[in-house]
């Protein structure tokens, strides 16, 4: 707590003069009212005795009682004062005794109320002595029966006045100018004292400034994650904050005592001493900016051996005339930063051979179906010849080539899908026997379902191939036996487990689990399994498309996919499904009719002249008249001629200056009743987000087969 500080000035230096003076008539005044009083008792006078003790008693009273106020008190002094001379005057005449007690009474005055006052007693006195004087010497007169002797009186009376008013003038002058000259010198104290409480204030202030500065540093200092360190210019420790015990692993007396803060490869201390030349020689040419900070990305040893990834900024430190005499440092750890840089990395890697993957399948889809369409009609017309057999070669390889291409379109995400809700251990149920004819007997095979599971909304078949691609990765990973496990179960990913796994989205999930308990896989390899083309079979044994296609199709399903594995331990894979958030609703299969001609007429609108040409070939093989046109601008000039002859449009979804949805919705405004079917290797949106189909569109996959695109038209024309 802060002191109280009292100015003292002229009226407080007053009152503690008026205590001091009361408490001295009470101890003195009681001393001479009590001789007073026995002589006065003897001598019968107990009138005098009465008025002496009553004036004591109030002396008394207001001495003991300071609550009165000054004024009050003051003035009862010098009333008592005053009566006290008067009744010496009356019972004892004029005395040296009476001489004091008005003397007494002026000075008081002077001193308690000023020289006003004081002067103001004065007079009251020589009326006082006055009256006293001359009534005595007219009763002496009478009692001698002789007439008052004016004259002769009267030099004797001024003489007395005189000399005993410029005695009192004196002395109350020389006490105004003690006053006046206290007065001053407690203004010029208090002022003093004002100064020095003021910088006492600034001071403490100061102090407790000082303190908070030195307890934010030291709670920043103790309680920041990052590492904060200072060196003279040797390089030579001279603090560090307890953050490298976390970060680190050592306590800061140890890393103090080795010299801890940059430790790590050789050439650390190499770049730092090299740094610290440069800043020294920038320094001593004067043309340093005071501002400037370096920052250094180096690798640290934790104790346990393993190693940091760390942003290290540096200043100079200098003294108060701008001399450098050490560093200060800020040591931060960004391993984790740098693994979500190289995940961002790796997804835009994926991202752009996604693209290109995607862009590649398309225009090779094009050439299958040109290819595919004329060898069907072409292996048609060989029956019986010695081509045939070459002719289903070629197809077979062209059913190869489009094997290959679906598995890039679902590497790219552009595979067109069918939605269906689905219970995923039915899924795996279903494809029980498979697997196991696929993976061999010398492998385990397990299947635990969780009860209850929840459904997903997915595309059926894209998950088989998920399936059927996980396990044959894992027969291939135990050629001496082992377990094969699938696991389905659901799951709730809150904020805590995706803060800890970067990977994550928070979320409601059905997991579908294959784990296995192979060779495993190292750090290095398990980084680039879902590289497109990236495998560690043997040359001719994979294509490396198998784990990029179960990526790139659980990316498509919004959903997450994570592999987990050790060495000599064995691998498991987990996808995160987004859960179905309503009641699954069941499909009915329809049952495929064959493929039949008709005799309508279609409108076919693609872009790729190979394409349009053997599309129509085989439309004209089954009796319907074709009208071609090579954009969605020629589509809609077509249609607009021939509207009402048109019963079908056949439209590509990518199409030059309008897609295949343009085309769509001005044949939808302009003639609704005419039956629309797309036809596309993959969608880019053009349909619906994520190249999913709207409810009632028909879409038909390229590169397609002869009967399968009968099937459709004719599926379309009789909707």
């Amino acid at each position: 707590m802060r002191e109280a500080t009292t100015n003292i000035t002229l009226e407080s230096v007053r009152e503690r003069l008026l205590n001091n003076i009361l408490w001295v008539l009470v101890f003195f005044g009681g001393i001479a009212t009590a001789i007073a009083a026995i002589t006065q008792i003897k001598e019968e006078q107990y009138l005098i005795a009465t008025l002496y003790a009553a004036c004591y008693i109030l002396i008394f009273g207001i001495a003991s009682n300071p609550s009165l106020g000054y004024t009050i008190r003051a003035f009862t002094c010098l009333f008592v004062s005053y009566a006290v001379a008067l009744s010496e005057f009356y019972f004892y005449g004029i005395s040296e005794l009476s001489y004091a007690f008005m003397y007494t009474l002026v000075i008081f005055s002077g001193l308690l109320f000023g020289i006003r006052m004081g002067l103001g007693s004065l007079a009251l006195v020589i009326l006082s002595i006055s009256t006293r004087y001359w009534t005595g010497m007219y009763t002496k007169s009478l009692q001698r029966g002789e007439a008052l002797d004016v004259t002769g009186h009267l030099l004797s009376w001024l003489s007395s006045i005189l000399t005993f008013s410029f005695l009192i003038l004196l002395t109350l002058v020389v006490l105004t100018l003690m006053l006046r000259l206290l007065g001053r010198s407690l203004r010029d104290s208090n002022r003093l004292v004002e100064e020095l409480k003021h910088e006492i204030d600034k001071h403490k202030k100061t102090q407790r400034e000082l303190a908070e500065s030195k307890e934010h540093y030291r709670l920043l200092t103790e309680n920041a994650h990052d590492i904060i360190w200072t060196t003279d210019l040797n390089g030579d420790m001279t603090y560090i904050s307890p953050a490298v015990e976390h970060m680190r692993g050592y306590t800061p007396e140890e890393a103090m005592a080795g010299g801890l803060a940059l430790s790590g490869p050789p050439e650390n201390a190499e770049i730092f001493a090299k740094a610290l030349q440069e800043e020294l020689a920038l320094e001593a040419s004067g043309k340093a900016d005071p501002d400037r900070s370096r920052t250094f990305k180096l690798k640290l040893f934790h104790r346990n051996g393993s190693t940091i990834d760390t942003e290290i900024v540096t200043v100079i430190l200098h003294n108060d005339d701008s001399e450098p005499i050490g560093v200060l440092g800020v040591t931060r750890d960004i391993t984790d930063r740098k693994q979500l840089e190289e995940q961002l990395y790796q997804a835009q890697k994926m991202e752009a051979v996604g693209h290109l993957a995607g862009g590649v399948a398309h225009d090779f889809n094009n050439l299958l179906q040109v290819i595919q369409g004329y060898g069907e009609m072409a292996l048609e017309e060989s029956k019986g010849r010695t081509s045939h057999d070459d002719l289903k070669q070629v197809l077979g390889a062209a059913d190869r080539a489009t094997t290959l291409v679906r598995q890039l379109l679902a590497f790219s995400r552009k595979q067109i899908l069918t939605l269906e809700d689905m219970d995923l251990s039915i899924v795996v149920s279903d494809l029980a026997k498979m697997i196991r004819r696929v993976i061999g007997a010398h492998i385990a095979f397990n299947i635990h379902s969780e009860p209850g599971l929840k459904s997903i909304h997915a595309d059926k078949g894209q998950f088989e191939q998920i399936l059927m691609n996980l396990c044959v990765n894992a027969r291939d990973a135990m050629p001496n036996g082992g377990t094969l496990t699938i696991e389905t179960s659901n799951a709730k990913l809150d904020d805590s487990f995706c803060n800890i796994n970067t990977w994550a989205r928070p979320g409601h999930y059905v997991v579908l689990s294959v784990a296995d308990t192979g060779i495993g896989m190292d750090e290095e390899t398990r980084r680039h399994i879902f590289d497109p083309f990236f495998t560690t079979k043997e040359v001719g044994k994979g294509t490396g498309l198998g784990l990029s296609t179960v990526f790139g199709i659980v990316r498509q399903h919004d959903g997450l996919i994570h592999a987990s594995s050790e060495a000599g331990v064995g691998t498991t894979f987990r996808i995160y499904l987004p859960m179905l958030t309503r009641e699954m609703s069941t499909a009915q299969e329809e049952e495929i009719a064959p493929p039949q001609g008709g005799a309508e007429t279609i409108l076919l609108a693609d872009d790729d002249e190979g394409v349009r040409s053997v599309a129509k070939a085989i439309l004209h093989s089954a009796g319907y008249t074709v009208l071609t046109a090579v954009d969605g601008e020629n589509a809609i000039r077509v249609f607009d001629e021939n509207a009402d002859e048109i019963d079908l449009a056949l439209l590509d979804v990518v199409m030059p200056k309008l897609g295949g949805r343009a085309v769509y919705d001005h044949i939808r405004e302009a003639r609704p009743k005419t039956s629309i079917l797309f036809a596309s290797g993959y969608s880019t949106g053009g349909i619906h987000t994520d190249f999913i189909l709207d409810e009632g569109m028909r879409l038909l996959l390229k590169p397609y087969q002869r009967d399968t695109i009968l099937r459709e038209v004719r599926d379309a024309l009789d909707a």
